[in-house]
């Protein structure tokens, strides 16, 4: 090169070599040894930075396939992508669009070359990702492991077709994950190996005084995840206990995206919960701290715990009566008569002494009211229970009482039977 320093030759072909060395943590590369690593975001593990559009491209020999595994993944969600394509260009078909912080499974190539694009936007950068990929042979499958207190029945054939099965040791479950997995032909596996784990069932109790005093109940888990934690079910109340991974923390709610509880903890299962408990103060206090809730395994409750309990499921009741909290809501406390109509699936009643108030279920916060607009949080009385119909709940009411929300745990609802008096 005409009118090149020796020093500037010298940088040139330093750049060049770093360009082919099977490590990429700059903003993009070529790639074509059989195994290589770490393929990083720019700066990792530091943030990357705003704007980046990077291009990987990933080329084994001829007859291999690629299998790209990742050690950690956090991007803006919904706003900064990894894009993993099944060939030499993002023209080709894509395998996975990842974005959020999250846990990726291996993800195979159904030929020698992968392609992969990442690009953030303009705003917030998080730390990125750390990835490796290795070349391998169409039809054979990695080392699913052996989860803590599991055994599994295949030790080393993992090759396309064949089955692992895994079952837990004496006194521990099958958890979340799945028990029977098996290598498909195209590297990966059918299923996410199980966990095995000594409490399926916990308890979350100790605020029995507070406005969130009905979702201090039992949930167990459903088998299904969220955050890479086991997401766990209550009957009485219908939601659930999930773990948030980008806040850190353990939400109890209705859906995935609403809460009343919470707590700042990144424990792997929820009987291992340690930190303090925020509960929603309706009233408009916001979250308050309640050092006096806490949650454990169904089996490690301390005796005297009060907790609503699941009664069955619906019943023939045609009139029922609310009662025992005439200090607050007196008019309130009265009869309610069934109607043809019904909203989240349970019967809606209206009020013998007042025909504008009904008692209903309102389904996206799974409460049953008592108010004017069914289907809606309108009124002066509620409670967060699930029954099928309101004589079968057995959780704290919540009443207006001029001012603010309080618990009143005397108010029941019970079912009004019919007498009849023979007279000679």
């Amino acid at each position: 090169m005409a009118g090149s320093s020796p020093r500037r030759l010298e940088a040139l072909a330093l750049c060049f070599l770093v360009f082919l060395l099977p490590g990429v943590s700059g903003c993009g590369g070529n790639l074509t040894a059989p195994t290589g690593g770490p393929v990083t975001s720019p700066n990792y593990p530091s943030n990357y930075g705003n704007n980046q559009d990077c291009e990987w491209l990933i080329n084994v020999p001829a007859g291999s396939l690629i299998r790209l595994t990742f050690d950690s993944f956090d991007l803006e969600e919904d706003y900064d992508f990894l894009r993993i394509y099944d060939g030499a260009s993002a023209s080709a078909a894509l395998l996975q669009e990842l974005t959020g912080p999250q846990s990726v499974s291996p993800i195979a190539s159904t030929s020698n070359v992968m392609f992969l694009r990442f690009t953030s936007d303009d705003i917030e950068a998080r730390q990125g990702f750390n990835s490796s990929y290795t070349s391998y042979t169409s039809g054979q499958c990695w080392d699913p492991g052996v989860p803590a207190n599991g055994i599994r029945d295949n030790n080393s054939n993992f090759t396309s077709g064949q089955t692992v099965r895994y079952t837990c040791m004496d006194g521990y479950w099958l958890l979340w994950g799945t028990a029977n997995i098996t290598c498909q032909s195209n590297g990966t596996w059918s299923g996410v190996p199980p966990t095995c784990g000594g409490c399926p069932t916990v308890v979350l109790y100790g605020g029995s005084d507070t406005l969130q005093a009905g979702r201090m109940t039992s949930y167990t888990m459903t088998g299904d995840t969220h955050g890479d934690r086991p997401v766990y079910y209550g009957s009485v109340t219908c939601h659930y206990l999930y773990y948030h991974k980008r806040a850190m923390e353990w939400f109890v709610g209705p859906q995935f995206n609403r809460r009343g509880v919470r707590v700042r903890d990144s424990a792997l299962y929820a009987d291992q919960i340690n930190g303090t408990f925020l509960l929603l103060n309706v009233n408009g206090g916001g979250w308050v701290e309640n050092p006096d809730v806490k949650i454990a395994c169904s089996d490690d409750v301390p005796a005297g715990a009060v907790l609503p309990q699941s009664v069955g499921g619906a019943t023939n009741c045609t009139r029922v009566r609310l009662h025992g909290g005439a200090d607050y809501q007196p008019s309130l406390m009265t009869t309610y008569t069934r109607t043809d109509q019904t909203n989240g699936g349970r019967p809606v009643y209206v009020s013998d002494t007042n025909s504008q108030n009904f008692l209903h279920f309102v389904e996206d916060i799974k409460q049953w009211w008592v108010g004017p607009t069914i289907g809606e949080r309108s009124g002066n009385a509620y409670v967060q229970n699930c029954a099928m119909t309101p004589d079968q709940i057995r959780s704290p009411w919540i009443l207006f009482d001029g001012n603010q929300r309080q618990v009143v745990r005397s108010v029941t609802a019970s079912c009004v039977r019919k007498y009849f008096t023979l007279y000679k």
